[in-house]
């Protein structure tokens, strides 16, 4: 989904960071080779360290003047004209059992199938609850925040739960083989055309049907969620973007 993300980016002629934990040279050379745009950066960053995060956004404050598009999270966006945050989530954000007790599960080894869509579920429909929150709160900026789902995609998310389930494995991979046809390759690349849509949207789920996973519909719960997620993250107050509600 990145890859195919930044291709489109690329293609367009925008400057593209590529946040990853492993070393994307090769990757950056095939997109400057697929799009001729040879503004392609790649930064290391560790997801599950929150050490690399912060030490990923302080470089980006020292490197980057401002930052256009988000696809996915900051405070550089103030200092742009029309920035827009662009959350990739997922349909299976409607299957989710998510709650303030429960964001902090542990996921153990072996993993059971249904508990890993559950927690997959629960991640992705937080990042909708971010993304509502996000637009609330940058709204006074000029800021947008938008979720979408991009599409069905073949990833390698499922391989080390499959490893473990073989019944879920084979039905998944049976699923997979009649479903190619539909398959968004192609869509991907139109993940980075939203930002003609995003312009002007606010706190939206964008997918092929206008509706939202109901918790996300309960201001309170989302305000109890982000809350929880600040304390998890041990947000400083250095670290919160000034003027928030």
């Amino acid at each position: 989904i990145g890859l195919e993300t930044s291709i489109g980016l690329a293609t367009r002629g925008c400057k593209v960071i590529i946040a990853c934990r492993s070393n994307a040279e090769q990757v950056k050379a095939d997109i400057i080779r697929t799009t001729n745009n040879p503004n392609i950066v790649t930064k290391h960053v560790n997801l599950a360290s929150f050490t690399s995060v912060r030490n990923f956004c302080t470089e980006i404050h020292k490197t980057e003047r401002e930052i256009d598009i988000l696809i996915h999270n900051a405070d550089l966006l103030k200092k742009s004209g029309n920035a827009r945050i662009v959350f990739v989530s997922s349909i299976l954000s409607f299957y989710n059992d998510l709650t303030v007790n429960n964001l902090d599960a542990i996921v153990r080894i072996p993993v059971s199938f249904w508990h890993s869509i559950y927690t997959y579920a629960n991640s992705k429909v937080g990042q909708i609850i971010i993304s509502n929150e996000l637009a609330e709160k940058l709204r006074p900026f000029g800021i947008t925040s938008n979720a979408l789902h991009p599409g069905l995609v073949r990833t390698t998310m499922y391989d080390g739960i499959f490893a473990y389930n073989l019944v879920p494995s084979l039905l998944m991979r049976l699923f997979f083989l009649i479903s190619r046809p539909f398959f968004m390759k192609k869509g991907l690349k139109e993940l980075s055309s939203w930002h003609r849509q995003t312009t002007k949207l606010q706190a939206h789920f964008l997918w092929n049907f206008n509706k939202v996973p109901a918790c996300v519909k309960n201001k309170r719960f989302r305000k109890k969620v982000w809350k929880k997620i600040e304390e998890l993250v041990r947000l400083t107050p250095e670290e919160k973007i000034r003027g928030l509600p």
